[in-house]
């Protein structure tokens, strides 16, 4: 499942896809302002080179629907945001 945010900050596109393990967790990935697609699940944070992990695939998928209602950002998926600032692309 997959949560459409809109847009936050200096990202143009927010998302929350549900985890493949656990269906109570949700990831979060964004569109930079750059167009650069970030996710906080272990296998995009800690994998060097960075390539567009499941989650990331999944958003990408998603985004080519054009017309949805986005979702309030929720305080859990603002403080992911705020994480992704410390994490050097």
């Amino acid at each position: 499942m997959i949560n459409r945010y809109g847009p936050y900050k200096r990202y143009k596109q927010v998302f929350g896809v549900t985890s493949h393990s656990n269906p109570d967790k949700e990831h979060t990935v964004v569109i930079t302002d750059k167009g650069e697609w970030q996710c906080s699940c272990p296998a995009w944070i800690f994998h060097t080179p960075r390539k567009p992990c499941k989650h990331i695939q999944e958003a990408m998928k998603d985004q080519v629907v054009q017309a949805f209602t986005p979702k309030p950002i929720t305080p859990k998926v603002e403080k992911v945001l705020n994480r992704f600032a410390a994490i050097e692309v």
